[in-house]
C-alpha cells in the first residue's frame, strides 16, 4: 500500500506562509492591515486499487483469484479560520482591533484636509473622526501627545450609535495603554449623547467642560434618552456654571411742576367780564395725574368751589386732595385745595423657588421675579375763588389757582438671574455603567441680585389764587400735588446646584471604584431696595445645593 499524504495547514500574512499553530498575525501584519484569513490544506490522494488474481491452469478448472482491495481515501486539510479579531473587544483587552478596517485614527498632529483617517494618514480632530466613522461604521481610535483636543462645540457622539470613542493610544506606534487618556475640552458642554438605541462606550478619556456663560450651566458628558452608555477609566470635570445676572434697577419717578400761568385771575371792578376760569393745567401729566382746576369766579357771585386732583385711586389715603371751598360772601376767604395723596407703592416681587430644575433640555435655573411700578401721586385740589356780592356792583372776585401736579411713580426693579449649575455626568432617562471613573463637579453660579426700585417724584406746588382788589379777597392757593409711590423691587435669584452626578428614572450602575466630588454651590442672591431709600426690600434668593449625586424626581 502506498503511505497517504497531508499537508499540514497554512495562513497568509502580508503574503508569507506561516505554520497551522499560528493563531494570530503579529504586529507587523496589523500594521499593514495585511491580515488574511487562515487556508485549508490540500485535499488527501486516494489509494491505488488492488489487481485481480490469475486465472488456474489446464485440467480442472481453476479458481480465480480474489480481487484486492481498493486503498484508503486521503483525509482532507481542516478548512480556515474566519479570521481572528472579535469586533466587540476594546482595543485594552486585543490589539488586533487596531487596524484600519475596525477604527478611524485621529491625532493631534493629524490633518483633516489631507487626512483620510488611517494610522499613517489620521485627522486632527474629533469632530471630523466622528463624521468619518458614522459613515463607515467604524469606532474613533483617538491619540494623545500632550496637546489633546480642543473643539470649538460640544462634541456630539450620537452619531456612533453601537460604536465607541477609545483614547489610550500614544501617538508614535498607536499601541495602546489603559493608564493614558486623551483629553477633550472646548465647551461648556464637553460631549452630548441623545437617543441612541444600541449604546455606546467611551474609555481612557479625560472630559473636561468649560465654563459656562452667565446665567448658563456647565456639564462635563450629557445624556439622554439612551440605552447602553458605558465609561469605562474616564475622568469627567465639569466647568464653573454662570453666575446669574443682576435685575435691572427701575427709574426713579418724574417731580410735579407748577409754571405761574395756572395762577388764578385777579379780582377786578373794571370791565368785569360775567366770569373767570381758575387755573387749569388743561391735560394730564406724562404719568395721568393732574392737579384739580381753581375755583371759578362769577360777576357779583359767590365763589366757585376747586376741584379735587386726580388721579382718585391707588392713593394714600383716598378721597384726599379735595378742592378749596369758595366764598360766598365778601368777607369769606377763599379755601386753599388739600395737598394731594401720595401714589400707592408697587408691589415687591414674590421670592424666587429655592432650587432650578433639570430636564430633558439641561438645566433651568431658579431666577427672581420682577416687581410692579408704582402709582402716581394725586394732584393737589384747586383753590376756591373769592365771591364778589351783588353790594359790590360790576365787580367778579379772583379765581382760584390750579393744584401742584403730582409726583410720577418709580418703575420697578427686575428680578435676579439663577445662578447655572456645574454637572459633571448628568443622565435623564437613559441606561449607563461607571467603571472605575472619576466625576468632578466645580463651582456653581451665584444667584443674581434683584433689580432696585425707581423712588416716587416729588409733588408740584399749588398754584397761586388770583389777586385781591380792594375789599375782594383772593383766590385760594392750589395744594401741592402728592409724592409718586416707589416701585416694587426685583427678588434675588437663587444659586445654582454642583453635582458631580445627576440622574433621572434610572440610577446609573457602578463597577470598580468610582469617585464622585461635588464642588461649590452657588450663593443666594439679595433681593433689591427702593433706590436712594434703603427701604422696601424684595425677598432674597435661596442658596444653591451640592451633592456627590442627585436624582431628579
Amino acid at each position: 500500500m502506498r503511505s497517504l499524504r497531508v499537508v499540514g495547514l497554512t495562513a497568509l500574512c502580508g503574503g508569507v506562509a506561516v505554520a497551522s499553530f499560528v493563531t494570530g498575525c503579529g504586529s507587523n501584519c496589523e500594521d499593514t492591515a495585511s491580515c488574511g484569513p487562515y487556508t485549508g490544506g490540500a485535499t488527501g490522494t486516494g489509494g491505488i486499487s488492488g489487481a485481480g488474481g490469475s486465472g488456474g491452469t489446464g485440467g480442472s478448472s481453476g479458481t480465480g483469484g480474489a480481487s484486492g482491495t481498493g486503498g484508503a481515501s486521503g483525509t482532507g486539510g481542516s478548512g480556515g479560520d474566519a479570521g481572528t479579531c472579535d469586533p466587540s473587544k476594546s482595543p485594552s483587552e486585543d490589539a488586533c482591533v487596531i487596524t484600519n478596517d475596525h477604527g478611524v485614527f485621529v491625532s493631534p498632529k493629524g490633518d483633516d484636509a489631507t487626512g483620510d483617517g488611517t494610522k499613517p494618514k489620521p485627522y486632527k480632530t474629533l469632530g471630523k473622526a466622528v463624521g468619518a466613522a458614522a459613515s463607515a461604521k467604524k469606532r474613533v481610535y483617538a491619540c494623545d501627545d500632550g496637546t489633546g483636543y480642543v473643539e470649538t462645540a460640544t462634541l456630539d457622539l450620537s452619531p456612533l450609535n453601537g460604536s465607541g470613542l477609545f483614547g489610550g493610544f500614544e501617538c508614535a506606534g498607536w499601541t495602546y495603554s489603559t493608564s493614558a487618556k486623551a483629553k477633550l475640552s472646548g465647551a461648556s458642554t464637553a460631549l452630548k449623547v441623545a437617543s441612541l438605541s444600541t449604546g455606546l462606550t467611551l474609555e481612557d478619556l479625560n472630559i473636561a467642560a468649560t465654563h459656562a456663560s452667565p446665567g448658563a450651566s456647565s456639564f462635563g458628558v450629557l445624556v439622554t434618552s439612551s440605552a447602553g452608555v458605558v465609561l469605562r477609566r474616564v475622568k469627567v470635570t465639569a466647568g464653573n456654571g454662570g453666575d446669574g445676572a443682576p435685575g435691572t434697577n427701575g427709574q426713579n419717578g418724574a417731580a410735579g411742576t407748577t409754571p405761574n400761568p395756572h395762577t388764578g385771575t385777579a379780582a377786578t371792578c373794571t370791565s368785569a367780564p360775567p366770569f373767570q376760569g381758575g387755573g387749569d393745567w388743561g391735560a394730564d401729566s406724562a404719568c395721568g395725574a393732574r392737579g384739580g382746576k381753581g375755583g371759578v369766579a362769577q360777576k357779583e357771585g359767590a365763589g366757585g368751589n376747586g376741584s379735587p386732583g386726580t388721579p382718585q385711586t391707588n392713593v394714600t389715603p383716598a378721597g384726599g386732595g379735595k378742592g378749596g371751598l369758595g366764598g360766598q360772601l365778601v368777607t369769606d376767604i377763599a379755601g386753599a385745595g388739600e395737598t394731594g395723596s401720595n401714589g400707592n407703592k408697587g408691589t415687591l416681587a414674590t421670592a424666587a423657588p429655592t432650587a432650578g430644575t433639570f430636564s430633558a433640555a439641561g438645566f433651568t435655573p431658579a431666577s427672581g421675579a420682577s416687581g410692579t411700578d408704582g402709582f402716581p401721586g394725586q394732584g393737589g385740589g384747586g383753590g376756591g375763588a373769592s365771591a364778589a356780592s351783588t353790594a359790590t356792583l360790576n365787580c367778579i372776585g379772583a379765581s382760584g389757582g390750579a393744584g401742584g401736579m403730582a409726583g410720577c411713580p418709580g418703575t420697578k426693579g427686575t428680578g435676579g438671574g439663577g445662578g447655572g449649575a456645574s454637572v459633571a455626568l448628568f443622565a435623564w432617562q437613559s441606561s449607563v455603567t461607571l467603571d472605575t471613573c472619576e466625576l468632578i463637579a466645580q463651582k456653581a453660579g451665584s444667584g443674581g441680585k434683584g433689580g432696585d426700585s425707581g423712588a416716587g417724584g416729588s409733588g408740584g406746588p399749588g398754584a397761586q389764587g388770583g389777586a385781591s382788589f380792594g375789599t375782594l379777597g383772593k383766590g385760594g392757593t392750589g395744594g401741592d400735588g402728592g409724592t409718586g409711590g416707589p416701585g416694587g423691587s426685583g427678588s434675588g435669584g437663587t444659586g445654582g446646584p454642583s453635582h458631580a452626578l445627576v440622574w433621572s428614572t434610572t440610577a446609573p450602575s457602578k463597577v470598580g471604584t468610582v469617585t464622585l466630588t461635588p464642588g461649590s454651590p452657588g450663593a443666594k442672591g439679595n433681593g433689591g431696595q427702593v433706590q436712594g431709600t434703603g427701604g422696601n426690600p424684595a425677598p432674597n434668593g435661596s442658596d444653591g445645593a451640592a451633592s456627590q449625586e442627585h436624582e431628579q424626581k
